[in-house]
Formats: C-alpha cells, structure tokens, sequence
C-alpha cells in the first residue's frame, strides 16, 4: 500500500500515468477494506472472551502489586541521589581523603571531568544511591567525623 502511494506520488510529480495509478489505488483499497472488514466480528468475539479471562486474573492480583510498589519501587524510585564529598583540582589530594574514608567504612569514587575553560576537575562521592534524606543524614556525619570535610553536595541523578 505504502509503495503504490510513494508510486503515485512520483508518477504525479513527473506528470505520468496519473489516471491509471489513481484507479489502481481507489481498487486496493477497497479490497483491503473488505478483507478487513470480514475479519472483525471474528477478531472481537476473540478477544471479549479473552477480555473476560484477563479481567477475572487482574482482580485477584491487585493487592499483591499494591504491596509491592508500595515497599520495594517506590524506595527504588526515591533513590536517586548521590553524595558528593569534594571537587577540586588536585587528584592526589582526592586519594588520601578516599583512603581515610575507606578506613571508616565509606566507599568512595573518584570521577573526572573539565569545565568549559578546560580545567580538569575531580570529585569525590560516596558509592550507591540514596534518598534525599538519607544522603543529608550521611553527609553530616562524615562532616563531623573529617575535620577536612566541611561542606557536602547532594545532586540529584539525571
């Protein structure tokens, strides 16, 4: 169907065979019109008893889904924040501050990345997802914990 159109298209662009594409596509579409039209009370009849079954199935599942969207997606969902402890310039300052937190237990990343000037910037941030609130809880206790760490970002994964 899509290539008699494309056909008819070109043929009225170049100004040919307009007349006989015309009647070919007016013929087609009948016949598809017809054939589709045949097939429709047997396709419907099909899928109210299938309809029937699927309806009887969903209502004894509704709870269970409740449930767990309830305990399990919607913390998955919320958990999109991350921690960022420091950026700055030098890397190897970055490496000992890791190696502190990791002695307490905190895992860690250090990631790169250049500003729109070209200077090079390296951050680090604690390994996982978290809440808002957990990453704020966190953040303050590593801020108690290292004299070094004085402030903290939480961002928002994109």
């Amino acid at each position: 169907m899509k290539n008699l159109i494309i056909l008819s298209l070109i043929a009225m662009f170049f100004g040919c065979a307009k007349h006989e594409i015309a009647e070919d596509l007016s013929f087609e579409e009948e016949i598809l019109l017809v054939d589709y039209v045949e097939e429709v009370p047997e396709i419907v009849t099909q899928l109210k008893s299938q309809k029937k079954n699927k309806i009887e199935v969903t209502e004894t599942m509704i709870d269970s889904i409740n449930i767990v969207v309830e305990n399990d997606s919607l913390q998955a969902l919320s958990r999109n924040y991350v921690l960022q402890l420091s950026c700055v310039t030098d890397k190897s300052r970055l490496k000992k501050e890791q190696e502190k937190l990791k002695k307490s237990g905190y895992e860690t990343n250090i990631s790169s990345k250049k500003n729109s000037v070209g200077t090079m910037y390296h951050r680090l941030r604690l390994n996982g997802f978290y809440r808002s609130d957990e990453a704020k809880k966190i953040g303050d206790e590593i801020k108690q914990k290292f004299l070094n760490i004085s402030d903290y970002l939480v961002l928002k994964v994109r």
